[in-house]
């Protein structure tokens, strides 16, 4: 890629690079007390209203996919939005016939249907879904049948069948096939889930794949699938299966388990983890997990649940909640490691959805309760090559810099890279631009680098853009000698020699807080953003990271 260099005869030195820069739209559905929403780059792209629920989407060109359900006087009906519109695909009514097994079965205590994954191949719109009905013994859900089938393009395709199933002797809940994934390959649908096989529940065994509807394996070390991703004809399916001490998140690659997490309990820990995903790129493996770790001191439990991205090559912790419920609900990988992040609190109760990438957790709840089920990433559409865009920079004079303020060229989709050196010690530079702001990549990073230089790197220039870069120190603005004004954590800090008073204005001008101050220091604390204080003739504009 083409590099231009501008050398300065000072130490701040202006360099321009090249730096390949992605910018992907990142997709997520699930549920808010709104009903069935999508975010796109962590705001609410749509939601499609009360007693709706996402499972899944795809993201085809223009066009974006969710699989659902929408209940209508409690009977859930499984459906396709695509964009606004919604397609039905399977609606039951309730049967008018009991099943004989077990004998004790009284009456139909639910039913319905729902969808669970979607995904378009060669312009064919293919869904995953189940009807189900459940039957109650008077008070007790005896039994519970589930059909799961494939639609292709609204239309059914086929159904599961576990030919093997029959109920079980002494049970209370009964199972026919339930599924959870889906992934095509060359034509072919896989299905991930799990069925009984056996009439008793000493010979209860699972079965967790099928292809085109028809069990590729019987195996008992098929405990509970949760995902399914084929690539180059390779099959990976990701679950967890269990242990005498409990269970355990594992990988089957081709039909070869491997326990990733084994588990363990005894009277003063425990151990148990689940695989709730899995995305393969270019051969290498990525999982999401949950763990749930506990610990007994005193007779009294506590517990720590983690959500993971595991890798054949490395893991990586997101992040850890005492006693509140997290896990990773679905991951999706392009230039980075993405993932859809659940946490939810028992007391007080709240949920919160988050996308997790590379590092950075980024909330997009909405409310109190948000449930991220799925998510999908879309590449950086590619700019056009050679193609010059106009970046203006402003630099104010409180940097070792006579010539950097000017205009400048660059291709379309590079990225803008100099250097500042303050002239006041520790006065970090405020960076403004008009590059479109964007809700889960940064649109530029300042890090120092030395002697008390910043560099500072503006990302995907793709239209004409102005960078402003301009004193975060008092000293620097106003000329202030003896009261500071400056920014630290989550604060504000005001340094002053007498007491006074200080008006603080939010970046756009509303004023925020009025602060009356002693003889010494004092903090106001703050949420992020840029802030301008006022206090007598005095103007700071600081930032709080």
């Amino acid at each position: 890629m083409k590099k231009i260099y501008f050398y300065l005869t000072i130490i701040s030195a202006l360099i321009l690079h090249s730096l390949s820069v992605s910018a992907q739209d990142v997709y997520v559905a699930g549920n808010t007390n709104d009903g069935a929403t999508v975010w796109q780059n962590g705001s609410v792209l749509y939601s499609f209203g009360n007693y709706t629920g996402a499972n899944s989407i795809y993201v085809d060109g223009e066009d974006i996919y969710v699989a659902g359900f929408k209940s209508i006087s409690g009977i859930e009906s499984a459906v396709v939005w695509k964009n606004n519109k919604e397609i039905t695909l399977a609606s039951i009514t309730a049967p008018t016939t009991l099943p004989t097994s077990p004998a004790s079965i009284t009456a139909v205590d639910s039913w319905g249907a729902t969808a669970v994954s979607v995904i378009v191949y060669k312009g064919d719109v293919y869904a995953l879904g189940y009807t189900y009905i459940g039957y109650t013994d008077g008070s007790n859900l005896a039994r519970l049948d589930y059909t799961a089938k494939v639609w292709k393009n609204g239309e059914e395709l086929y159904t599961i069948v576990n030919d093997s199933y029959e109920p079980y002797t002494g049970m209370t809940w009964f199972y026919s096939p339930a599924i959870s994934s889906m992934s095509i390959y060359n034509g072919d649908v896989y299905v991930a889930g799990f069925c009984p096989k056996g009439t008793v529940y000493s010979e209860l065994e699972f079965m967790s794949l099928w292809k085109n509807g028809e069990p590729v394996d019987a195996s008992e070390e098929y405990k509970n699938a949760s995902s399914v991703f084929v690539e180059n004809g390779n099959v990976y399916v990701a679950g967890y299966s269990s242990t005498s001490t409990g269970y355990g998140a594992t990988l089957w690659t081709n039909g070869q388990p491997r326990l990733l997490y084994p588990s363990y309990s005894n009277a003063t820990s425990s151990f148990y983890s689940s695989a709730t995903s899995v995305f393969v790129q270019n051969g290498k493996v990525y999982v999401g997990i949950y763990t749930e770790t506990g610990k007994n001191v005193n007779s009294t439990w506590t517990y720590t649940y983690t959500p993971k991205i595991w890798t054949d090559y490395d893991e990586i912790n997101i992040v850890e909640y005492a006693d509140n419920y997290t896990n990773v609900n679905s991951v999706y990988v392009l230039d980075k490691v993405y993932a859809a992040v659940y946490e939810y609190n028992y007391s007080p109760s709240y949920a919160y959805a988050y996308v997790w990438s590379n590092g950075e957790l980024n909330d997009i709840s909405v409310g109190a309760r948000s449930y991220p089920a799925s998510i999908f990433v879309t590449p950086a559409p590619q700019p056009v090559p050679g193609l010059p865009r106009q970046v203006t920079l402003k630099v104010s004079g409180a940097y070792e810099s006579d010539v950097v303020t000017g205009i400048y060229f660059v291709d379309s989709g590079d990225s803008f890279t100099f250097t500042v050196k303050p002239k006041t010690d520790g006065d970090e530079p405020v960076v403004t631009t008009t590059r479109k702001s964007s809700a889960v990549d940064k649109d530029y990073v300042v890090k120092p680098v030395g002697d008390g230089a910043y560099e500072i790197t503006v990302y995907g220039i793709n239209s004409p853009t102005t960078i402003t870069v301009e004193s975060s120190s008092p000293s620097a603005v106003a000329g202030i000698a003896a009261l500071k004004v400056y920014a630290s954590g989550n604060a504000i800090f005001i340094d002053a020699p007498t007491a006074g008073t200080a008006q603080i204005y939010a970046e756009s001008g509303a004023l925020v807080k009025t602060v009356t101050y002693g003889a010494g220091q004092t903090t106001v604390a703050l949420t992020k953003g840029i802030y301008v204080v006022k206090t007598g003739n005095t103007v700071a504009k600081v930032v709080i990271n």
